[in-house]
């Protein structure tokens, strides 16, 4: 008769080594995943602080400025042609800043990748952000250029938690996913001051302004 084998402390100790060593690198990529957002929702609320500090000296006025989203699309968004002239003069909205926060650096999003290609409201726009929007365009982040162009004070919307103000550059950075928008998350700054990683949707209807202005968006998926 077979004698049954059984299960022992040594056998139970090696099945939890060989657990851990495949879970290490999940736990390890999970937790620099997690404290790059944070780092970058950081940067946000730094970000807002500094234009709060703007506004306090420019009489109530938003940065006139533009991303590195304007831009390009001033080169190929039919709903930026209009003023792509404006666009092209007017300064980053990092560069405005820079006089009000502590270091360049609180515009480097951590997870921030690089990307080839914007997706605001036409999405495919060439972004020439390699090898990192950072490195290329000295910051991570898009602005919500329109509130200053509508000339809305601070003010005006410093109360809503539903305007996006200053957002990731691309979903990819906080993407839950490989590849897809559907995938994209945004770590997100709203003009009241809080700052929420969201989805895609959530983010495409931050995009409004209490002039009505809601921007050109067309979706994809």
């Amino acid at each position: 008769m077979r004698k049954r084998y059984r299960f022992g402390l040594l056998d139970l100790v090696v099945l939890l080594a060989v657990l851990c060593i495949c879970v290490a690198p999940l736990l390890s990529l999970w937790t620099r995943g997690s404290q790059g957002r944070a780092q970058c929702a950081d940067n946000l609320r730094q970000i807002g602080t500094a234009i709060g500090m703007y506004a306090a000296d420019w009489n109530d006025g938003l940065p006139f400025a533009v991303d590195p989203g304007d831009r390009s699309a001033g080169r190929y968004d039919p709903f930026f042609q209009d003023r792509a002239d404006l666009i092209f003069r007017a300064p980053m909205l990092h560069d405005v800043l820079r006089p009000y926060v502590a270091s360049k650096e609180v515009f480097h999003c951590p997870q921030d990748g690089g990307f080839d290609h914007f997706h605001g409201s036409v999405v495919g726009i060439p972004a020439h952000a390699r090898p990192t929007c950072f490195a290329a365009w000295g910051t991570s982040y898009n602005y919500h250029s329109q509130l200053a162009f509508d000339h809305i004070p601070r003010s005006a919307v410093a109360g809503r938690g539903d305007i996006n103000q200053v957002f990731d550059a691309h979903g990819s950075f906080h993407a839950v996913g490989a590849g897809r928008i559907r995938h994209f998350r945004y770590n997100v700054l709203y003009t009241d001051g809080h700052v929420a990683n969201v989805s895609r949707a959530q983010y495409v209807s931050g995009w409004r302004s209490p002039s009505g202005y809601r921007g050109g968006y067309r979706a994809a998926d």
